[in-house]
């Protein structure tokens, strides 16, 4: 809205980053899969396709990592790759609804390189299973995958204000 949004502004004051010295999750024993909201003692990433129709219930969906553990910066996309980040394709080819551009995402240093299979776990890698019991379209044996992995120790520090932050209405 052209007329309206010139003088909209997030203000904070300037902040330092703190360093972060918490692991980053293990894999794949820190890691979760709910397919009913935010399990209890977890921080998550929603996992959502707004083209699903309601009744196969994936606004309740969410990729998790035990709290406590340093954030893995994982970001989701139902419109492609967000730009800078290495991305894996979440695609399940037998659901109709518009899967083919969903994204789980990570920051482009991360040590995670997850891949996806929806046909049933890859040999030689941990697997999560992501299930929608709900949806009817073959979800049973869809997989992020990883090699079993010790979370190292984070040493950066979080963003810091306003440096680090960046507004974008285009996505």
């Amino acid at each position: 809205d052209p007329d309206t949004w010139a003088d909209n502004y997030l203000c904070h004051e300037k902040m330092e980053g703190p360093a972060q010295t918490k692991p980053l999750p293990s894999w794949p024993g820190d890691f979760k899969w709910s397919s009913a909201g935010v399990p209890d003692g977890y921080t998550c990433m929603r996992v959502l396709e707004f083209a699903e129709p309601e009744s196969h219930t994936w606004t309740d969906n969410f990729f998790c990592w035990k709290s406590g553990m340093a954030d893995p910066g994982l970001r989701w996309s139902m419109a492609g790759k967000i730009a800078g980040q290495k991305c894996v394709n979440i695609h399940e080819a037998a659901d109709p609804h518009t899967w083919e551009d969903n994204y789980i995402c990570l920051p482009a240093d991360s040590p995670y390189n997850f891949k996806w299979n929806s046909a049933g776990p890859l040999e030689g890698l941990e697997c999560i299973q992501w299930l929608e019991t709900a949806d009817p379209d073959t979800w049973a044996d869809n997989y992020l995958c990883h090699e079993k992995m010790e979370g190292p120790a984070q040493t950066k520090p979080l963003p810091s204000w306003p440096g680090d932050f960046k507004w974008s209405s285009a996505g």
